[in-house]
């Protein structure tokens, strides 16, 4: 399923980089305006050095979530609750698995 270059990722500068890099994050970078400040290009680096990590969560939270929901008592809109979150967590992990 994870197609991606395997974790950890971390945010150096404006780079963010494993053992071969996956991604630049800068302002005068041909193809972009220049227009994004450092602090915002930090913080781009900074998340997508997370991204792994936050796959890695939300697909274990989808497995917890559907573990749980037949053992569940609860109101109709709980159970509600339930399936948005599961149909949410499944889009998302879609997006960013490209599947």
């Amino acid at each position: 399923m994870n197609a991606h270059t395997k974790a950890p990722w971390n945010a150096t500068g404006y780079n963010v980089h494993t053992t071969g890099t996956v991604a630049f994050c800068q302002t005068n970078s041909s193809g972009f305006d220049g227009t994004a400040s450092a602090d915002e290009m930090r913080a781009n680096a900074r998340l997508i050095a997370a991204a792994p990590d936050m796959l890695d969560e939300l697909q274990k939270q989808l497995t917890w979530l559907k573990h749980i929901q037949p053992q569940v008592e609860a109101p109709s809109s709980v159970m509600l609750g339930f399936e948005q979150s599961i149909k949410c967590l499944n889009a998302v992990i879609e997006k960013a698995s490209g599947s």
